[in-house]
């Protein structure tokens, strides 16, 4: 952790706390941390083992890990998987949907089959890698201007 401060938290789970950070060995740039409490070695080197998979993806629609390592809380005796990811601003594709649900805009139907599109290429991609996705949805799915990112 001492490569990031926090900035805030934005979010948590059963398992996991999600917060901005500013990457200190890389000009303070904004990502993401996802510390995740891992109850024993067995679930630690799981989590290992996925991060080091996800690692290797490499593609434009699949967001990136910056880097990840595990961690020692002595304050409550834990050990946390940390995963530093990749930052978008403009949120998550729910996001953008509730937006224009709220004012009332319809989306462009030229915009939605684009961005079905790359969450298939991305889908297909992760799939020949030999990763699958469990867990998508509209939450999962950043937006970056006129594209949409699979969140690892």
């Amino acid at each position: 952790m001492e490569n990031y401060k926090i900035v805030k938290q934005l979010g948590q789970g059963a398992q996991s706390t999600i917060f901005l950070v500013e990457d200190l060995k890389n000009e303070n740039k904004t990502c993401i941390l996802k510390k995740v409490e891992c109850f024993d070695e067995s679930e630690a080197n799981k989590a290992f083992r996925e991060s080091l998979a996800l690692q290797e993806l490499n593609h434009p629609y699949v967001s990136g890990y910056k880097e990840f390592f595990v961690m020692w809380e002595k304050k409550d005796s834990s050990m946390y998987m940390c995963i530093a990811m990749d930052y978008f601003p403009k949120g998550h594709l729910g996001q953008y949907i509730d937006e224009k649900r709220q004012s009332k805009e319809i989306i462009d139907e030229e915009k939605i089959k684009t961005w079905i599109g790359q969450i298939i290429e991305a889908l297909v991609y992760a799939h020949e890698k030999g990763i699958i996705h469990r867990y998508l949805n509209k939450d999962f799915l950043r937006v970056i201007y006129k594209r949409v990112v699979l969140r690892r």
